[in-house]
């Protein structure tokens, strides 16, 4: 009897607390109904107001409700204290801030919804306006490309010694070079640099080979061909910020010699201003290319019409040869090829005209 008794009593408190739980839940969804119904009134109260003032197009039944229901939702998550239904003041209460809620979803949402529009817009045109640049960049670095092969291209064929090679149009070649990319422009001068240096080195071997002038012919040729590279270079640099291309045609040109001596004086006279002009601290010494007044000298020697006669040079000639010895003296290697015998045929005509104009390797020191 006992057990059966705690048995019934079991039963019963449990179908109590399940009722309890019923009624709880019952409870929060007809609360919950209620704030959407009252949201639901709220918006479509605004919705009408609206449209009666002309103030926007409407938006559609269901957009005012979930507008509303959202609103409703937000008044009572924005409450400091929780809010509890005991009385009918409180459900009027509850009914009455929902549906403000609800109306007060409208005007937030046309003031924020335009500037969200506007922000987007925005951020679109500038998307937009970047891939622009972006695709205008990637077209400029592909036509950057074609012109930087192009230049390689024709690079090669202005420098081919083949039997039928002629070399290219001196306005086709600045052209080109011009449009090419930088880094392709430092291979241009690098690759003729190098034919310059080859076909000096084959002029100076010449004497010890057969057909000695065929070996002459062509390489005087090739150096002529570097000129026209070297001069493209020059062309296009026309802020003057490298002095090297200046020099290169500087070297070609006192290679070749004869009336090529001038020019070769005046394109030494641009390398120098343009080194010691972009030098930080103005030391010629510190930053080398001090072989550009060597060569000048012998420019101003093997061009000088008295050294020709084996005759004492006049005193401008004289002081302008000698500045030019004294500075490129500051370097220690070509201090000693100048006080040397090197047989090479500039530094030949260095010492003979040393001789002639009574010069001694230690007076180079002594002037300032």
């Amino acid at each position: 009897m006992i057990g059966e008794s705690a048995a019934t009593i079991a039963i019963l408190e449990s179908a109590s607390t399940d009722a309890t739980a019923l009624e709880i839940a019952t409870e929060h969804w007809s609360s919950w109904l209620l704030l959407c119904l009252s949201g639901c009134v709220g918006g479509i109260l605004y919705s009408q107001k609206s449209k009666l003032e002309g103030v926007r197009e409407r938006r559609g039944v269901l957009i005012d409700f979930l507008f509303g229901i959202a609103g409703a939702h937000l008044v009572f998550l924005l409450m400091p204290a929780k809010f509890e239904i005991s009385d009918r003041h409180d459900l009027v209460r509850y009914v009455a801030l929902a549906i403000l809620g609800g109306y007060g979803a409208g005007p937030l949402l046309d003031h924020a919804l335009p500037e969200t529009l506007r922000r987007l817009r925005k951020n679109r045109r500038q998307v937009e306006k970047l891939e622009g640049r972006f695709e205008e960049s990637q077209e400029a670095d592909r036509v950057k490309e074609r012109a930087s092969a192009e230049a390689l291209d024709l690079v090669e064929k202005h420098l081919d010694r083949g039997l039928l090679s002629s070399p290219v149009d001196q306005d086709k070649l600045d052209n080109t070079v011009s449009e090419a990319a930088s880094h392709t422009k430092v291979t241009v001068f690098q690759r003729a640099r190098a034919e310059r240096l080859r076909a000096e080195e084959a002029l100076r071997q010449a004497d010890n080979q057969e057909g000695k002038e065929d070996i002459i012919e062509e390489n005087r040729e090739a150096l002529k061909r570097t000129i026209g590279i070297f001069d493209a270079l020059i062309k296009d640099d026309r802020e003057e910020r490298y002095h090297r291309s200046r020099g290169q045609l500087g070297f070609a040109l006192k290679s070749l010699g004869g009336s090529n001596l001038r020019q070769g004086i005046r394109a030494f006279d641009a390398a120098i201003r343009l080194r010691d002009r972009n030098e930080l601290d103005g030391s010629r010494s510190r930053h080398g290319f001090l072989l550009y007044e060597l060569s000048r000298a012998i420019c101003r020697i093997q061009s000088d019409d008295s050294y020709q006669a084996q005759q004492a040079s006049g005193q401008g000639v004289r002081r302008m040869i000698l500045r030019d010895l004294a500075d490129s003296s500051r370097a220690e290697r070509i201090r000693d090829l100048i006080a040397g015998s090197d047989a090479r045929s500039g530094l030949r005509d260095i010492h003979a005209w040393m001789k002639l104009n009574d010069v001694e390797p230690e007076d180079l020191l002594g002037l300032d």
